[in-house]
C-alpha cells in the first residue's frame, strides 16, 4: 500500500511519500521538488508540469494555467465569468461544457476539456513522479485542497483523482495539514486533560488567503474555526505592479499589454520577479523586457515603498482576513501561542508586518513555508495506512457551512419537517442520527440545502428512502424512521443509513412472583448454620459421614414456577437508498467516459513519446558519427568513406527539420538501423584496435607460463612442484604449446603493417579463442595432484610411552625421503 501526499497548488504541487522512517518530498524528472501545476495540450501529445511550463509562452493558447481555482465551477460561477471578460482574461477559451454545465476549456484542433478532466492530467502527472520514486504503482494517496472548497469542488477533486487512477483516502483541507505536519512531531505539548496550545496557521498562497486556528494537545488537534479570502493571493499583489507598469510603458513607450494576451503574461511574470526581488532589497528594483511588443524594449522600476502604498487595499483585505479568523476561533490575542505562516506568498515583508499587527506576536516559519501542507497530507496517508505504524493524533475539524435538511409530509398527517443537521464549527469526521415518522409505506425524499454558503443557499443533496413496510400501521404517530447523516474525513456529505423501527410482541418464559403475604419456600429460608467446631470435627474424623449428614440436613430446593408473558420488543430494518441528485457529483456515465478518454491520451502520449524519442535517437546517432569522423574514427576511416559518411548525417539532418518531421516511429527505427550497419564495420575496426594487443599479451603469458612447466618437468628441477606429471600429459602440453606458438608467429606476420582503417584477417575473438584453449587444456594438466605416499605402520605398542618415545627418535633421526628410487636389491 502506497503512502503518498499530493499538496495540488494554484502555481505548484509537491509530492511527499513515506519511506525509510520518515516523510520524504520527491523530486520531478528535471530533479525540482516543486512541479509547476500546468497542463499544456495540442501537438497531438500533452505536457504536464515542468514540461508544460516551458510551453507556456510559445502555446499560450492552448496551455491552461491556474486552475485550480475552477475545478468543479459552474461556467456561470463569477470567478469563471471573471476570467471570461475581466481585467485579466485567460489566454485558453473558457466555454460551457453542455454535459455536466461545467466550466471547460476549448482547445484548438484538440477538443473541450472539463476543468474537472484538465485536473486528472495534471494529477495522473503527480502520480507518475510518485510511481518513479516509490518503484511501484501509486494509488491510495490523501489530497490537500483549500479550507474554503465547498461539496461540489471536494467532489470533483474526488473524480479528477479516480480518473487519474489514484484512489484518494481523503481530500484534506490545506490549513488541517499544515497543523498536523506542525503538531505529530512536537514533544512539548500539554496533556489531554491540560489547557490546549493554541496556534493560529495563516497560509497565504498564490490566489488565495486562508487563516486556521487549532488547539493542540499530545495526540490530538481540534480545529477552532477558519477564516479565508479566495480571491486574495501573492497574484494580486504582482497585478499591482503589473498595472504600475503598464501605466508607465503606456506613457512612455505607447504600447498596451491588455492589447496582447502574450504580452501580458510575460509582463506579469516579470513583475512576479520583481516583487520576489523586493521582498529582499529595500531599494529600486528595475525590470527591463526585451520586445514586448511592437519589437519595442521597454524599462522601468519600482521600490519597495511605492509597492507597499499601491498594494494598501490589499493589505486591508488581509487585516481584515486575519481579525475575522480570531473573531471565528473565539479567542483573545493573548491565547495565542504562535503564528505559523506557509504559502509562497508568506515571505513578502508587508505580510509579515500585516499578521503581527493583527496578531501581536512576531510569526514564526517553523514549517516549510512550500512543503508543509504535502508533508502533513503524507502523515495523514500514513496514519489511514494500516502498513504503517505512527504515533497516535486524532485530528477533529470543522465545518464551515451549515446543513440543513427537510422531507416532505406523506399526505395522511404526518408532516414533513426541516432540521439543521450541521451548524457552521460542527466537528467532523461525525454522524448525526434523527427519528422521523411515515404513516404510509410510499418512498419519500429528504433534501439537503448548504445554509449560508456564497452566493445564497444551495441544494446539496437529494435522497430518496424506499422498503418501507406495513408493520404497525396502528400508531398513532406513524412508522419510526431512523437516519444517518454522515460528514466524513474529506468534508463530504451524505445519507449514509436509514432504518426503520420496528415494534413486535414476543412470548418469553417468566417466573412466577409470589403473592404479598404469603409465605416463601422453606428452600428460600435462611437456615441456621452449625456450630463452626463441630463441623469441622465432623469433617476431620469421617467424610463420608459428614457429607451424608450435610444431605440430610438440607432440604432439596424446588423447581421455579413459570409463567409465559408477553413482551414488547423493537428491531431495526434497513432501508434503501438513492441519491437521484448529488451536487458536484459526476454521473457515473459521465465519470466513465471521462475515464475512456483518460487511457486514450495516456496510450496516444505514449505512442507520441515512443515516437519523439525514435527521432531524437536518429538525430543523436547523427551527430555523433559527424563528431566521431574527426575524433574516434580519425585514422580509421579513408578520406572517401569519410566524406560519404559526413554528406550522409548532412542528408539526414536536412530529412529531419523537413519531410522527416513527423514520421511514424518506425521509421526513424529503421533509418537508424542503417545508419548503424554504415559505421560498424568502423566500430569494429576501432575496437580491434584496442583489443587485439591485449589479446595478444594474454595469449603470450597464457603460452609462457605452461611452457615452463614443461621445461622444468623435462630438465628434472628439484624445486619444481610439477615432477609428479606423467610424460604424456607433458607431451599433450607440448602439442598444444607448439600450435599456440605457430598461431602467435602466424598471426604476427598477418598483422604486420595493417592499417588502422583495414580489416585485419585475424581478430581479436580469434587470438582470445586460441588463448582459452591452450588454458582451458593445459590447465587441469598442471593442477594434477601429486599421488599420496601412505606413512609407515606403527608396531603395536608394547612398553607404553617410553617405546613410543623411542620410536619418534628414531624416525627423526633417519627420515625416509617422500620419493625414493632406492634399489633395494
Amino acid at each position: 500500500m502506497s503512502v503518498v501526499g499530493l499538496d495540488f497548488g494554484s502555481q505548484t504541487s509537491f509530492c511527499a511519500i513515506a519511506r525509510q522512517g520518515g516523510i520524504e518530498v520527491v523530486a520531478n524528472e528535471y530533479s525540482k521538488r516543486a512541479t509547476e501545476t500546468v497542463v499544456s495540450l495540442g501537438d497531438s501529445q500533452r505536457y504536464m508540469g515542468t514540461a508544460g511550463n516551458e510551453k507556456r509562452i510559445s502555446k499560450i493558447k492552448t496551455t491552461v494555467l491556474n486552475f485550480k481555482r475552477l475545478i468543479g465551477l459552474p461556467f456561470e460561477h463569477p470567478e469563471v465569468q471573471e476570467l471570461v471578460n475581466g481585467e485579466f482574461p485567460s489566454a485558453v477559451k473558457l466555454v460551457k461544457d453542455e454535459a455536466t454545465g461545467l466550466a471547460a476549456v476549448d482547445i484548438p484542433g484538440e477538443g473541450t476539456y472539463t476543468i474537472t478532466q484538465v485536473a486528472a492530467m495534471f494529477l495522473g502527472k503527480m502520480k507518475e513522479i510518485s510511481d518513479t520514486n516509490l518503484g511501484r504503482s501509486t494509488e491510495d494517496c490523501v489530497i490537500t485542497c483549500p479550507v474554503f472548497y465547498g461539496e461540489e469542488q471536494r467532489r470533483a477533486l474526488n473524480d479528477a483523482a479516480v480518473i487519474a487512477g489514484l484512489r484518494p483516502l481523503q481530500i484534506m483541507s490545506e490549513t488541517t495539514a499544515a497543523a498536523l505536519a506542525y503538531g505529530i512531531y512536537k514533544q512539548d505539548l500539554p496533556e489531554a486533560a491540560d489547557p490546549s496550545r493554541k496556534v493560529v496557521f495563516v497560509d497565504f498562497g498564490f490566489n488565495s488567503l486562508q487563516v486556521t486556528t487549532a488547539a493542540m494537545n499530545k495526540g490530538k488537534l481540534t480545529i477552532l474555526g477558519s477564516a479565508y479570502d479566495k480571491t486574495l493571493g501573492g497574484s494580486n499583489f504582482d497585478k499591482v505592479i503589473w498595472k504600475y507598469m503598464n501605466d508607465a510603458f503606456i506613457e512612455k513607450y505607447k504600447v498596451d499589454t491588455t492589447k496582447n494576451i502574450r504580452a501580458l503574461v510575460k509582463l506579469v511574470e516579470a513583475c512576479e520577479k520583481t516583487k520576489k526581488t523586493m521582498s529582499a532589497n529595500g531599494i529600486d528594483i528595475p525590470l527591463n523586457l526585451e520586445c514586448l511588443m511592437d519589437d519595442k524594449d521597454v524599462s522601468g522600476k519600482i521600490n519597495r515603498e511605492q509597492f507597499h502604498e499601491l498594494a494598501a487595499p490589499l493589505l486591508a483585505r488581509i487585516k481584515s482576513t486575519l481579525e475575522r479568523a480570531l473573531a471565528v476561533s473565539g479567542l483573545k490575542k493573548e491565547d495565542l501561542y504562535s503564528i505559523e505562516i506557509i504559502g509562497g506568498a508568506s515571505r513578502m515583508p508587508c505580510f509579515k508586518e500585516a499578521v503581527k499587527t493583527v496578531f501581536g506576536l512576531e510569526p514564526s516559519t517553523t514549517l516549510n513555508t512550500d512543503e508543509a501542507a504535502a508533508r502533513g497530507a503524507a502523515l495523514k496517508c500514513a496514519i489511514l495506512s494500516p502498513t504503517f505504524r505512527v504515533r497516535e493524533f486524532n485530528i477533529v475539524d470543522s465545518v464551515i457551512n451549515e446543513i440543513t435538511i427537510n422531507w416532505a409530509a406523506d399526505g395522511t398527517g404526518a408532516n414533513g419537517g426541516e432540521l439543521k443537521i450541521f451548524d457552521a464549527k460542527n466537528s467532523f469526521p461525525y454522524t448525526k442520527a434523527m427519528t422521523i415518522h411515515r404513516k404510509t409505506t410510499e418512498n419519500f425524499e429528504i433534501s439537503a440545502r448548504l445554509s449560508g454558503a456564497e452566493g445564497g443557499n444551495k441544494d446539496l443533496a437529494k435522497y430518496e428512502v424506499s422498503g418501507i413496510n406495513d408493520l404497525n400501521a396502528e400508531e398513532e404517530k406513524g412508522k419510526k424512521i431512523k437516519l444517518y447523516f454522515r460528514m466524513d474525513g474529506s468534508a463530504l456529505f451524505q445519507l449514509s443509513a436509514a432504518e426503520q423501527l420496528e415494534k413486535y410482541e414476543e412470548w418469553v418464559e417468566e417466573p412466577v412472583e409470589p403473592v404479598k403475604g404469603e409465605e416463601k419456600p422453606a428452600e428460600d429460608k435462611p437456615t441456621e448454620e452449625a456450630p463452626k467446631e463441630a463441623g469441622d470435627d465432623k469433617m476431620e474424623t469421617d467424610k463420608n459421614e459428614s457429607q451424608e449428614g450435610d444431605k440430610m440436613e438440607t432440604d432439596t430446593p424446588k423447581e421455579e414456577e413459570m409463567k409465559k408473558v408477553k413482551k414488547l420488543r423493537q428491531r431495526k430494518i434497513a432501508l434503501a437508498i438513492s441519491t437521484p441528485f448529488q451536487y458536484g457529483n459526476l454521473p457515473t456515465s459521465v465519470l466513465n467516459k471521462y475515464l475512456e478518454i483518460e487511457c486514450e491520451l495516456r496510450s496516444k502520449d505514449k505512442e507520441e513519446k515512443d515516437k519523439s524519442d525514435a527521432r531524437n535517437a536518429l538525430e543523436e546517432l547523427g551527430y555523433a558519427i559527424r563528431d566521431r569522423l574527426y575524433a574516434k574514427y580519425d585514422g580509421y576511416v579513408q578520406e572517401e568513406e569519410k566524406s560519404n559518411l559526413s554528406k550522409t548525417c548532412d542528408e539526414l539532418e536536412d530529412w529531419l527539420y523537413g519531410d522527416g518531421e513527423d514520421q511514424a516511429k518506425g521509421v526513424y527505427v529503421e533509418r537508424k538501423s542503417v545508419l548503424e550497419a554504415l559505421i560498424q564495420p568502423i566500430e569494429n575496426r576501432v575496437m580491434e584496435f584496442v583489443k587485439r594487443p591485449v589479446a595478444l599479451e594474454k595469449l603470450t603469458a597464457t603460452l609462457n607460463k605452461y611452457q615452463k612447466i614443461c621445461g622444468e618437468v623435462e630438465a628434472q628441477v628439484p624445486e619444481s612442484k610439477y615432477l609428479h606429471l606423467a610424460p604424456e600429459d607433458i607431451k599433450k602440453m607440448n602439442d598444444a604449446l607448439g600450435e599456440g606458438w605457430g598461431f602467435f608467429n602466424r598471426t604476427q606476420s598477418a598483422l604486420k603493417g595493417v592499417e588502422k582503417y583495414q580489416d585485419a584477417s585475424v581478430t581479436a575473438f580469434d587470438i582470445e579463442s586460441k588463448s582459452n584453449y591452450i588454458e582451458n587444456l593445459c590447465k587441469p594438466i598442471a593442477n594434477k595432484k601429486p599421488p599420496k605416499v601412505e606413512p609407515p605402520k606403527e608396531d603395536e605398542k608394547k612398553d607404553g610411552p617410553a617405546a613410543e618415545e623411542k620410536k619418534d627418535e628414531k624416525m627423526e633421526a633417519d627420515p625416509v625421503p617422500a620419493n625414493t628410487n632406492d634399489d633395494l636389491d
